[in-house]
């Protein structure tokens, strides 16, 4: 299996960004992109299907597969026998190469930003105001993303108003 995975990484062309500098670049303006579009989207009365679909949903859909492509290449590359997820020394030798810290933070960017877009609609469809999803919902979410949400969840229950059907 490792010979056919490392084999096809062999193939890809060269335009195709190598190095984990680049790709970390790369990663960021995509999110960057998604965030802007988010926060956009938070603040507006209706939200932009169109840029929503291929801003945020590409940007999520391209840190999906570079984190799948990435994963692909750390376990054809063998994992440290001390790693593991069973001791924090063991979740430290995971990420103690470039390209599983790379994963790693595709990982939380591409769930982060996929969360903050599930927020907005949930935060509107309870009248949560949309000052206070752009301002303190999406922040916490991209920050601290577990305290983005549990906040949103709060605030869902404690600053939703009646929202008006048309």
């Amino acid at each position: 299996m490792r010979g056919v995975v490392a084999a096809l990484l062999d193939r890809v062309p060269d335009r195709v960004p190598r190095t984990h500098a680049r790709f970390f670049d790369v990663a960021n303006a995509c999110a960057c992109a998604a965030w802007i579009v988010l926060a956009r989207d938070a603040l507006r009365e209706k939200r932009s299907a169109r840029a929503r679909r291929f801003v945020v949903d590409g940007a999520v859909a391209t840190l999906c597969a570079a984190y799948a492509w990435l994963f692909v290449a750390c376990v054809a590359k063998g994992v440290d026998a001390r790693a593991s997820f069973g001791s924090l020394a063991g979740v430290r030798a995971l990420f103690e190469r470039d390209d599983a810290l790379l994963a790693g933070w595709l990982h939380f960017l591409a769930f982060d930003a996929r969360v903050a877009d599930w927020l907005i609609d949930e935060e509107r469809a309870r009248g949560v105001p949309r000052m206070c999803t752009a301002c303190v919902t999406l922040p916490l979410t991209f920050a601290c993303g577990p305290v983005g949400y549990a906040w949103s969840a709060c605030a869902r229950k404690v600053l939703a108003r009646e929202t008006r059907r048309r």
